[in-house]
């Protein structure tokens, strides 16, 4: 498993749009990014782009980069749906690859951990979560992985509280929390960082956005702003969190139609000068 912690900073893939592997960790590397988050369809389109396992391994040696997550496994509470049916459709990067799958490219990749994601909406009573997210746990305890619940306000695990309740049912030594600020300021705010463990987040996807909501939630999730050009008091949110004993590595997860128009070594760029406002 990969070592991470306070002082490493995370690209996360969505940031980077799924282009070529290549370019996303060369660019990460050249920007002073320590490691970067892939999806499934990031690994997937490297193999059939004809690389190995060894070949990618290389790469991100001599790059000096590291996987911290991958992101996200989503049928952990049920099994993949033929429909996505939350705005988006199962051919998503993110989307459509079994948590088998997951396992398989961690321990290819040398991954530190992996996130849990439910993005189909609807309700599930909370202690059948914890029983499907206990089960993950143990399965990725075979492999030495780190696994954090990530919370949408859309889907069963609508809020930081329900979140950090799944996992504390669950009771898993491996099974923590992803803190990703928009998703935060969506559903809980700043004052509902003090119901959860910071502890238990392990892992970190900060951006920036505007105090209100001005659009349905999924354009809203894939339009957010850099750190410093919105409305969320992002170094509070981190303050806290260190403060209570969170050392999850900084992670940045912007995307916006500024970034879908920017080379990798752009966004790579804007990326890590957009980190540096947040302080430590």
């Amino acid at each position: 498993m990969t070592d991470l912690g306070p002082g490493d900073t995370v690209l996360c893939t969505a940031t980077m749009g799924f282009g070529p592997l290549r370019a996303f960790v060369e660019a990460a590397s050249s920007a002073g990014f320590s490691a970067i988050s892939l999806s499934g369809g990031d690994y997937k389109a490297a193999r059939s782009a004809g690389m190995s396992d060894p070949d990618i391994r290389t790469l991100l040696a001599d790059n000096a980069i590291r996987v911290a997550e991958l992101d996200g496994v989503v049928d952990w509470l049920r099994p993949l749906p033929r429909e996505q049916g939350a705005g988006y459709g199962l051919d998503n990067p993110f989307f459509g690859h079994s948590q088998s799958e997951f396992f398989d490219m961690a321990g290819a990749l040398g991954a530190r951990s992996i996130t849990a994601v439910d993005p189909f909406m609807g309700t599930v009573p909370r202690d059948e979560m914890a029983e499907a997210f206990a089960r993950l746990c143990d399965r990725a305890a075979d492999f030495c992985l780190l696994v954090h619940l990530e919370f949408l306000s859309w889907g069963p695990v609508p809020d930081p509280v329900t979140a950090s309740d799944v996992v504390r049912l669950a009771n898993r030594p491996n099974g923590g929390l992803v803190l990703d600020t928009l998703h935060l300021m969506r559903s809980g705010g700043l004052e509902s960082l003090s119901q959860i463990a910071p502890e238990k987040i392990f892992a970190t996807q900060f951006c920036d956005g505007r105090a209100t909501r001005s659009s349905d939630p999924f354009t809203d999730a894939a339009n957010r702003l850099w750190p410093g050009e919105g409305d969320f008091d992002l170094a509070a949110i981190l303050r806290q969190i260190r403060r209570g004993g969170c050392w999850a590595p900084l992670g940045i997860e912007v995307m916006n139609d500024e970034t879908r128009s920017m080379t990798p070594a752009a966004i790579a760029a804007r990326a890590f000068s957009a980190l540096q406002t947040i302080g430590q």
